[in-house]
């Protein structure tokens, strides 16, 4: 599936959406920042510098099985051969 993220207004609005209080919303937000990071250094690095990895890592702890495996996902494809992300999941006791 392709994703054109200007056409929802770039990162930040997905980014936002990983504390919305509708699940399915959530679990759609990390698997969009999951997809758009995968094997990209530049959207990875725009990721963390917005702190979306701090609530990846919350939500890797829900209760919801769902909505824990897809941010386990995005963090996945987060840091994935990105040093600075790695780090940072460290320092976010990840």
């Amino acid at each position: 599936m392709q994703m054109d993220l200007d056409k929802i207004g770039g990162l930040v609005p997905v980014i936002q959406d990983l504390n919305n209080a509708n699940e399915e919303i959530r679990i759609t937000s990390a698997w969009i920042l999951g997809t758009a990071s995968q094997n990209n250094a530049l959207v990875q690095s725009q990721i963390l510098g917005y702190g979306a990895l701090a609530r990846l890592v919350k939500m890797g702890y829900s209760t919801s099985a769902k909505e824990a495996a897809k941010a386990m996902y995005a963090i996945s494809a987060l840091i994935r051969n990105n040093v600075n992300g790695q780090e940072a999941f460290t320092s976010e006791n990840g």
